[in-house]
C-alpha cells in the first residue's frame, strides 16, 4: 500500500519506510512549506526523493533526486537535482569483481553542452590487472 497522502503515484515500495515529510508554514514570518517524498526498491534502498518548497502563493521550487542500483545493492548511478539554471549532475559508477569501486564518471551540462568527467582509481586498476 502506498501512504503517501500528498502524491499516491510518487512513493513506491514504502512498506514500514518514510513516505513523506512535511515542515514550515507558510502562516510563519518566513513562510515556506518544505515537503519531502521518498520512492523505494523493494530490498528498502532509497531510489527517489523529491523536495517541494513553497511560500502559499505562486512562489515554489521544486528538487528531485534519484539512484539505480545492480542486485547486489551498489550504487550504478546517481542523478543529482536540476536548478533554475543549469541540468544536475549524473554519476555513473562501475566496480571491479570483488565490488570495489573503480571508476566514476559525472556527466553534466552547460549552456546545452553535454560533458563527460571521468575518475579511475590508477592503484586499484593496476592491482587488479598484476593479480594482486
Amino acid at each position: 500500500m502506498n501512504a503517501n497522502p500528498f502524491d499516491g503515484t510518487y512513493a513506491q515500495n514504502t512498506k514500514n519506510r518514510p513516505t513523506v515529510r512535511r515542515w514550515g508554514s507558510t502562516a510563519c514570518a518566513t513562510p515556506y512549506l518544505f515537503t519531502e517524498m521518498y520512492s523505494y526498491t523493494p530490498g528498502g534502498l532509497a531510489t527517489k526523493k523529491w523536495l517541494i518548497a513553497s511560500n502559499g502563493s505562486s512562489q515554489s521550487f521544486q528538487l528531485e533526486t534519484s539512484q539505480t542500483y545492480d542486485n547486489e545493492g551498489k550504487a550504478l548511478t546517481v542523478k543529482f537535482p536540476d536548478s533554475f539554471t543549469a541540468t544536475g549532475s549524473t554519476y555513473n559508477y562501475t566496480y571491479d569483481e570483488l565490488a570495489r569501486p573503480v571508476k566514476l564518471v559525472e556527466d553534466y551540462t552547460v549552456s546545452g553542452q553535454i560533458y563527460h568527467r571521468t575518475w579511475v582509481d590508477t592503484m586499484r586498476i593496476a592491482q587488479t590487472t598484476s593479480g594482486l
